[in-house]
């Protein structure tokens, strides 16, 4: 009998950190699943910011004004929050000659230095590649 428990997400994964050339770090980053609270929260916070964005664009079609341009630096500080509110937690590791242990303000910290992109990217595939966070497989 086919059990339904197979197709269930896992709360959380790990994900080992690459250098900008690929190579794998001992830095370890866990990220939420899509079950868990903190994505709940993420999408709750993307879902209150699209009908911000949807009732500033009527009130202006309303009184027959253009709607209000796209604020990038807005929608890229956005996004960090984003991904930030996936990370649940890191190993031990130092920034800027300091440990830098997991809270959410430094995730966010991470996340808006630029030269610390290829991490966002590496967040960003890890929270999207939902097959990482299946906790069974189902027979094919």
């Amino acid at each position: 009998m086919f059990d339904l428990d197979a197709l269930v997400y896992a709360d959380t994964r790990e994900i080992a950190i690459k250098d900008p050339a690929g190579k794998p770090t001992t830095w370890r980053v866990s990220v939420a699943g899509p079950g868990h609270p903190a994505s709940a929260a993420a999408r709750a916070k993307a879902d209150q910011r699209q009908q911000a964005l949807e009732a500033k664009r009527a009130a202006a079609i309303h009184r027959n004004e253009a709607p209000p341009a796209a604020d990038f630096a807005e929608a890229r500080e956005f996004y960090a929050d984003q991904l930030a509110m996936r990370i649940v937690g890191w190993s031990p590791v130092r920034f800027s000659g300091e440990d830098f242990a997991y809270t959410a303000e430094n995730a966010r910290r991470l996340l808006t230095e630029p030269r610390f992109g290829f991490v966002a990217n590496q967040i960003a595939e890890a929270v999207q590649d939902l097959s990482g966070f299946m906790t069974g497989a189902a027979p094919s």
